[in-house]
């Protein structure tokens, strides 16, 4: 058969094969006067061409090595994944999963038993595959499937025709997430109805939460309040050093009340009374300041004091219960009556009765007290001696 081809039947077909590969290859057939027929037998093309494939498959199982590496790398990251991940067809059957799917929809089952079935089948739950996949467009959903809060992310896959032709789910477990934020709203709740101003401070002295009543009694919504310091709504410490002084002490006793100052923000200021505690959450220092305003007490400490001081004047004083029994006496009276007021205390007027007066006097000069508060008058009393 070989006798039988001539040398330029040969040639021609040498040539070909060259062209045919050079256009696999992408480059534009030689022209015969681009390379004669003897430099064309000298450069061994068989040879070359054989070489080139030899190439060629190299580099294509190099990349099929790297595809298969690259493709266990996914199967891995998939199997690790704390989310369940699903691949459905076209026509809702599984195409792939992880084993976080299989344990959450499937019973555990063999993998192989799950590839190529009916999800809607396996795990008895169409309708929550159905929502599920129709959260597409990478926008998430949270359904609840067996006690558990998950958050779905669905995207779709078309083929070359624009058609859809898999959905690939991702179920992320939420759960403690979402109680993590109920018992927040619970506890911002139970904040924001109490009686005190609560403020959330860290080290730096920038406030981290306020509660309604911080808000009410400062003068400011809770976004302008979060974006001050300590420093600028009390008036002790208004500056950074004797903060970080506060902080400091607040730290070596984790929980002190004391009294301070709070300016509002029409500049005016105000007495409060202020619980703190020192706490340390996910590894970062917090101090929680409860406060009350203690305008009210603060006036009616002064008026005690007042009243401290006027019966501690000149005048004789002297304090009975309702029922006439004296409470106390002042130095005054002591000193007008003969009695020391050890013996005053826990006896009655009568003590002092003088028989200068007859009991209707007596009975209209309680009738007054009891009826308008008051009596004035003059009334003989008798000494102790």
């Amino acid at each position: 058969m070989a006798d039988a081809v001539l040398p330029q039947d040969l040639l021609r077909y040498i040539r070909d094969k060259v062209d045919q590969l050079l256009t696999v290859m992408g480059t534009v057939p030689l022209r015969p006067e681009e390379l004669d027929d003897a430099t064309l037998l000298a450069l061994d093309p068989i040879g070359i061409i054989a070489d080139s494939f030899g190439e060629m498959l190299g580099h294509l199982n190099e990349t099929n090595r790297s595809l298969s590496l690259a493709s266990a790398e996914i199967r891995a990251i998939l199997d690790s994944l704390g989310a369940a991940v699903l691949v459905l067809d076209a026509r809702g059957r599984v195409e792939d999963c992880n084993p976080r799917a299989i344990a959450w929809f499937f019973g555990g089952r063999p993998r192989r038993e799950v590839i190529g079935r009916l999800a809607g089948e396996l795990c008895g739950c169409p309708d929550f595959l159905q929502q599920a996949c129709a959260q597409t467009g990478g926008t998430n959903r949270t359904l609840l499937r067996d006690d558990r809060d998950l958050q779905v992310v669905a995207s779709r896959i078309l083929d070359d025709s624009g058609c859809q032709s898999k959905t690939v789910l991702l179920f992320t477990d939420i759960t403690q997430r979402v109680m993590e934020s109920q018992e927040f709203a619970l506890v911002s709740f139970a904040m924001n109805r109490v009686g005190e101003a609560a403020y959330l401070v860290g080290e730096d002295g920038c406030l981290r939460y306020v509660n309604a009543e911080a808000c009410r009694v400062l003068g400011h919504c809770r976004d302008e309040l979060l974006k001050r310091r300590i420093i600028d709504i009390d008036g002790v410490a208004t500056t950074q050093e004797q903060w970080t002084a506060t902080w400091d002490f607040m730290k070596s006793r984790n929980a002190y009340t004391f009294e301070s100052l709070h300016r509002r923000a029409d500049g005016g200021v105000f007495p409060v009374e202020v619980n703190a505690n020192y706490f340390e959450f996910a590894g970062q220092p917090y101090i929680l300041g409860l406060a009350r305003d203690i305008s009210e007490r603060k006036r009616a400490e002064t008026e005690l004091r007042l009243a401290a001081a006027a019966f501690e004047s000149n005048q004789g004083i002297m304090i009975t219960d309702a029922q006439g029994v004296i409470l106390r006496v002042n130095r005054a009276f002591a000193e007008l009556s003969g009695y020391p007021a050890e013996e005053i205390v826990g006896g009655t007027p009568r003590l002092f009765k003088s028989g200068r007066h007859d009991a209707a006097f007596y009975a209209a000069m309680w009738d007054d007290i009891r009826q308008t508060g008051a009596w004035q008058g003059e009334i003989w009393d008798r000494r102790k001696n």
